[in-house]
């Protein structure tokens, strides 16, 4: 985060300025503020960094589903959040052990 800080205007909703001031305080709006314009705009790179990704030529030798729009993220989720055979053959194993 930049230590530079500049002064601005901008106009908020009254029920996004109460919520602000509610969760943090009059006196830490601006911090507030620029903490979360922060995380939003790392989040909109990335978006488009995967966007790049998305529209990039396929990989040679890449599983088919990376050719789909948005297939890369998907098969990456698949790979951490399935289970692979080996695992599951060790959980197998593991249930039948301590029975």
């Amino acid at each position: 985060m930049s230590t530079t800080k500049v002064r601005t205007h901008v106009l908020l909703s009254k029920k996004v300025l109460d919520e602000i001031d509610a969760l943090v305080g009059e006196r830490k709006r601006s911090e507030f503020i620029d903490e979360t314009l922060e995380e939003r705009l790392r989040q909109e790179r990335l978006f488009k960094a995967m966007d790049a990704v998305d529209a990039s030529p396929p990989v040679p030798g890449a599983p088919p589903e990376w050719d789909e729009p948005g297939g890369a993220a998907r098969w990456v989720h698949n790979m951490r959040y399935t289970k692979s055979a080996r695992e599951r053959r060790i959980e197998e194993k593991r249930r039948e052990e301590s029975q």
